[in-house]
């Protein structure tokens, strides 16, 4: 219970010394500073159907973000490992597509220039990923 109190003085002191805004700064002008005054039901109304558009609320998100999928497959377990091996080849696809179109888009530069300087600095404009970079030296 001691320490954690220092702790706290300790952290109290510290929002003194460094406070958000200085004291010296004046921001604003003090006649052109106003208060506003907000109430909650300004904001907030009370809502007397609240479960039902709950209820529509819940069917349009489904439909939307495409929740209730697992309906619309098979359920078992072989039925889902058929599912993951689909997942894996189109992915694998999907990579192999795009490492062979990164290796044209880097070919081209390497092909038309002259001298290495050229070459590199367009290479560097292409803002390659991480990921790509590998896949362009390993290719």
């Amino acid at each position: 219970m001691f320490i954690f109190s220092l702790k706290e003085r300790k952290g109290e002191d510290q929002l003194k010394e460094n406070p958000a805004i200085p004291t010296g700064h004046n921001l604003v002008d003090e006649n052109y500073q106003y208060t506003y005054i907000l109430t909650l039901d300004d904001t907030f109304q009370y809502d007397s159907k609240y479960e039902e558009n709950d209820e529509q609320y819940n069917v349009i998100r489904e439909r939307i973000l495409n929740e209730n999928q697992s309906s619309s497959f098979v359920t078992d377990d072989e039925g889902d490992r058929k599912k993951d091996n689909f997942n894996e080849e189109e992915k694998e696809k999907q990579q192999e597509t795009n490492l062979a179109a990164l290796r044209q888009k880097i070919y081209s530069p390497i092909q038309t220039n002259i001298t290495f300087e050229e070459c590199a600095y367009k290479l560097l404009r292409m803002n390659l990923r991480h990921e790509q970079d590998i896949g362009c030296a390993c290719g």
